[in-house]
C-alpha cells in the first residue's frame, strides 16, 4: 500500500519499531516524499501496545507507588525529623512518636494482665526477697531522674532466671534468678538494666518502629504481590526487629552500668554476673545470635568490661563514702 506521508508529522506522532535501517530512511527523507511502508512498521502514541492498560501489573504497581512516594516522602521525612530525640545517658538519636501518656496507658494495661496471670505466684510485699529487691531498686531509682514514677517491684515464684520491666516503672523478678545472683551488687546489675529500659523508653521506641516496619511490609508486599508472612516478615525480623532488640538490650546494659556507678554499687559485679549466666548455661547449645533478641552472655560481659573505665570515673565523682554495700542473706522460695 502506498501512502503520502509528511516527514514532520511522522516524527511527532509515531514510534519506529522496525530496524534502524527504517529509522535512517525516515531521517534522510526531505519534504513530502512517496515511499512504501507497512502499517505494522509504525506504532502510534495512542496504540494499544503502548497504552498503560497493557503494561505488566508489576510495572503499574511500581509506577503507582513511585508517584505516591514522591508525594509522601517529604511529609514522612519532616515527620521523622520532627520526632527525633536523644536517649538519656547514651546520647543515641532515635525517632520517638509515642507520647509518655500513651506509653503509661499501655503499660498499665499490660501490668493488669501480668498481675492477673501471676497473681497466685507473686510473693507478698513483706516477703524478705521482695524487700531485698525493693531495697536495691530504691537506691538505683534515686539516681535515675525517674523518682516521680509509680514504681512497683514484684517477685514471682517461678524457676526462670529472668526479670522484665513494663513501661511506667513495673518490674518483675523471678525467684529462679537468685540461683544466678550471688550478692546484692549482682542483683543491682539486673535491676539497673531493667530500670535503664524505662529511662530509655525502649518499649515506646519499639512501638514507634513497629509502625515503620508495618509500612515497609505493606509497600513491599504491594509491589511484589507476595504474602507478607512468606519471606518478607522473616526478612524484616532478621534485618530490623531483632537487631534493634539486641541494640536496646546492650544500651540498657550501658545505661544500667551508669546507674550502678551513681548509686555506688560494686561495678565489678556486672561482668561477673554474666560469667555466672554463662556457667549456668553449661553445655547447652547457645542460640544463634542473629535469631536472638538479646546479645550473648559473652558479648554482654565484653561490652561491660569496655564501659567500666567510664563508669569508674563517674563513680569517683559520686559521693559514695557514706554508702556501704551490705548483702542480706536470703534463701530461695
Amino acid at each position: 500500500m502506498w501512502k503520502r506521508v509528511n516527514f514532520d508529522y511522522i516524527l511527532r506522532t509515531t514510534f519506529q519499531r522496525s530496524s534502524l535501517k527504517h529509522t535512517q530512511r525516515f531521517y534522510s527523507s526531505k519534504g513530502n516524499k512517496w515511499f512504501k511502508s507497512r502499517d505494522s512498521d509504525l506504532v502510534h502514541f495512542n496504540s494499544s501496545n503502548q497504552s498503560s492498560g497493557n503494561q505488566p501489573p508489576f510495572i503499574k504497581r511500581l509506577i503507582f507507588l513511585g508517584k505516591g512516594f514522591l508525594y509522601f516522602a517529604p511529609v514522612a521525612g519532616c515527620y521523622y525529623v520532627y520526632h527525633l530525640e536523644k536517649v538519656p545517658i547514651s546520647g543515641r538519636t532515635r525517632m520517638m512518636d509515642v507520647s509518655k501518656k500513651t506509653e503509661m496507658s499501655m503499660g498499665e494495661q499490660t501490668w493488669m494482665v501480668i498481675k492477673y496471670n501471676y497473681s497466685e505466684q507473686m510473693l507478698p510485699q513483706n516477703h524478705p526477697t521482695t524487700l531485698l529487691v525493693k531495697k536495691v531498686a530504691q537506691r538505683l531509682i534515686e539516681v535515675s531522674d525517674l523518682k516521680d514514677l509509680k514504681w512497683e517491684f514484684v517477685v514471682i515464684d517461678s524457676p526462670e532466671a529472668n526479670a522484665f520491666v513494663i513501661p511506667g516503672g513495673k518490674v518483675c523478678v523471678f525467684t529462679g534468678l537468685f540461683e544466678i545472683v550471688k550478692n546484692e551488687d549482682q542483683l543491682a546489675t539486673v535491676l539497673s538494666h531493667e530500670i535503664a529500659h524505662v529511662v530509655a523508653r525502649h518499649s515506646a521506641e519499639n512501638w514507634s518502629w513497629t509502625r515503620i516496619v508495618i509500612g515497609i511490609n505493606f509497600v513491599v508486599s504491594m509491589i511484589f504481590q507476595i504474602n507478607p508472612n512468606s519471606l518478607l516478615q522473616p526478612a524484616l525480623m532478621l534485618g530490623i526487629t531483632l537487631p534493634k532488640s539486641r541494640a536496646a538490650e546492650a544500651e540498657a546494659d550501658h545505661i544500667g552500668l551508669h546507674l550502678m556507678a551513681k548509686a555506688c554499687y560494686n561495678l565489678s559485679a556486672a561482668p561477673t554476673l554474666w560469667e555466672n549466666f554463662e556457667k549456668a548455661q553449661g553445655h547447652k547449645k547457645p542460640q544463634w545470635v542473629y535469631l536472638s533478641t538479646h546479645p550473648t552472655n559473652r558479648d554482654r560481659k565484653k561490652n561491660i568490661e569496655g564501659w567500666l573505665p567510664e563508669a569508674q570515673r563517674i563513680q569517683e565523682n559520686s559521693d559514695c563514702s557514706h554508702l556501704e554495700t551490705n548483702f542480706n542473706n536470703f534463701r530461695n522460695y
